[in-house]
């Protein structure tokens, strides 16, 4: 769902994921830059994948930050 989220502009080039209950922790990797474009391109992914997914309509996102 991540990937069908991602625009070109996003730059988007490998996901990662690591589950837990109740939560998943995506790693989303870039070519964007600066760093706050990769970080920006990475909270749009994890706010349209959602809004685009009926599965998805409870998820929510929590944070965004660099790894």
């Amino acid at each position: 769902m991540l990937w069908v989220a991602a625009a070109a502009e996003d730059q988007l080039e490998h996901i990662s994921a690591h589950c837990a209950p109740g939560r998943l922790h995506p790693g989303i990797f870039t070519a964007a830059l600066p760093e706050a474009a990769a970080e920006a391109a990475a909270l749009g992914i994890c706010r349209r994948a959602p809004a685009m997914s009926p599965l998805l309509h409870d998820w929510s996102v929590r944070s965004v930050r660099p790894a």
